[in-house]
C-alpha cells in the first residue's frame, strides 16, 4: 500500500538522483544534465500538482495569515504538496545553474557549493550563484554579469 510517507521518500529519492547527476556535471553528457535539470523537476511538478488535486477538498487554512498557514500544513498531503514543490523548484533552479554554468565556462569549483547550497537553503544558493556569476566575469558591476549579453536569464 502506498501511504504518505512511501511517496515522500520516493520524492526525495527521484530529486536527490536529479541532485546527483546535476553535481557530477562535468563528467555527464548534456543530456543528462537536460534530463535531471528540466525532465526530472517536470515529474516532480505532475506529482506536486497531484497531491493538490487529491488534496484540495481536504485542504483548511490558507495563506491570507501565519495562523491560516500553519493549519494548512497540519495536513499531511499539503505538507507532501508543499514539500514536493520545493524540491521541483529547487532542483529545477540547480539545473538552471550548472547549464549556466556550462554556457559561461563557471569553473566547477565554484559551482558545487553553489549546487549543494541552492540543494539545502535553495535561495541562498541562488544568491552565491549570483555571486560567483558577479566575481567570475570581466563585466563586474553590470547586469550582464548576471543575466547575459541578451538580457534574458538564459
Amino acid at each position: 500500500m502506498i501511504t504518505f510517507n512511501s511517496l515522500y521518500w520516493m520524492a526525495n529519492i527521484w530529486a536527490l538522483s536529479g541532485w546527483l547527476v546535476l553535481l557530477l556535471y562535468p563528467v555527464l553528457p548534456a543530456r543528462a544534465v537536460l534530463f535531471a535539470g528540466i525532465c526530472m523537476p517536470i515529474g516532480l511538478s505532475l506529482a506536486y500538482l497531484g497531491s493538490l488535486c487529491f488534496a484540495l477538498p481536504f485542504f483548511s487554512g490558507g495563506f491570507g495569515s501565519i495562523e491560516s498557514l500553519s493549519r494548512l500544513y497540519q495536513n499531511p498531503v499539503a505538507v507532501l504538496a508543499g514539500w514536493t514543490h520545493y524540491l521541483a523548484f529547487d532542483l529545477f533552479l540547480g539545473g538552471w545553474q550548472v547549464r549556466r554554468a556550462m554556457a559561461t565556462n563557471l569553473p566547477v569549483t565554484l559551482v558545487v557549493p553553489c549546487l549543494f547550497l541552492t540543494l539545502v537553503f535553495g535561495p541562498v544558493g541562488l544568491l552565491f550563484f549570483f555571486a560567483v556569476q558577479w566575481w567570475s566575469s570581466n563585466e563586474q558591476g553590470t547586469i550582464d554579469a548576471i543575466v547575459g549579453q541578451s538580457g534574458r536569464m538564459s
